[in-house]
């Protein structure tokens, strides 16, 4: 009998130095704004030694390279989307929204990206759409959003973890998953965003792939480091907070595309419609003629 191919999705996916993190996270976890990884060298004979090495961690990413946005849901420029789908987007690097993130998988296995896909409805950002770099703006475009427009557009970080994942096709669903597996067989996984939100007919979006963390955010709107070499620097915190926003948030944007969504009216939409009744006595019978069909 033929293998039969398999989608595995796992909720998160390291590689490399990032494996060794060794602080777990957690929704209230004060995160470093970089992990470190202890690294040693043991010689015979001679005094083992190690030092504490610093990885790169979200307040120094400048931006992504396009190239490794590998497709969009929807497409650019999409009119008539079905508004029942959720956005994503999906990165050729399988283990992308964790990279800078500084810590472990914590409890259940959830580990929080360190960038997240949010989709705003442009009637109620001004201006409606991103706004280019430039000049006193930054590396990065940005998009701004009043208090109000946090609160109803954008997700609650705290769950970031749920939506983010590394998709794998492979024909051995028992079989575990490893780095040497995923780097030799590039065109077999991808990671993913998803923008927890439900879109609205007849609307049009922007989607942007925005920082997760705070770090993030300055970076990207100064282009400076948020805390200068030699100093110490305090723990990570969320990018926003949807429960509680007072001013008006700036975030700076990786990467973003807009669509219009469609009229309602798919199978989902004509489901919802069905309502149940009860039915009469008769309904499933009806009369029939034996004539002398014997005793």
């Amino acid at each position: 009998m033929a293998d039969i191919a398999e989608y595995r999705f796992l909720p998160w996916t390291r590689r490399g130095l990032a494996a060794e993190i060794p602080d777990p996270d957690g929704p209230t976890a004060a995160l470093p704004e970089r992990a470190t990884v202890a690294v040693g060298l043991t010689v015979t004979g001679v005094t083992p030694t190690s030092i504490n090495l610093a990885l790169y961690g979200p307040g120094d990413v400048l931006g992504i390279d396009p190239r490794l946005v590998v497709r969009t849901d929807p497409r650019p420029n999409a009119t008539d989307v079905e508004p029942n789908y959720l956005p994503a987007v999906e990165f050729d690097p399988p283990d992308l929204p964790w990279l800078f993130t500084p810590a472990a998988p914590g409890t259940n296995e959830r580990l929080r990206p360190w960038l997240v896909l949010v989709c705003v409805d442009r009637a109620v950002v001004d201006p409606p759409h991103v706004t280019a770099s430039g000049g006193t703006r930054g590396p990065l475009p940005v998009i701004e959003l009043s208090p109000a427009a946090v609160a109803s557009e954008l997700p609650d970080l705290r769950e970031s973890w749920a939506w983010a994942h590394t998709q794998v096709s492979t024909d051995d669903a028992a079989g575990s998953v490893t780095p040497s597996g995923l780097a030799g067989a590039p065109t077999l996984n991808v990671s993913r965003l998803v923008c927890p939100r439900r879109l609205q007919p007849g609307h049009q979006y922007v989607a942007c792939v925005v920082p997760a963390f705070d770090a993030g955010v300055h970076r990207g709107l100064t282009g400076a480091q948020p805390t200068a070499p030699g100093t110490t620097a305090p723990p990570l915190g969320p990018a926003w907070d949807v429960l509680a926003p007072t001013t008006d948030l700036v975030l700076p944007v990786y990467h973003h595309w807009e669509f219009t969504t469609g009229p309602a009216g798919d199978f989902e939409e004509l489901a919802r419609k069905l309502q149940p009744f009860a039915c009469p006595p008769t309904v499933g019978t009806t009369p029939m003629h034996v004539g002398h069909g014997g005793p």
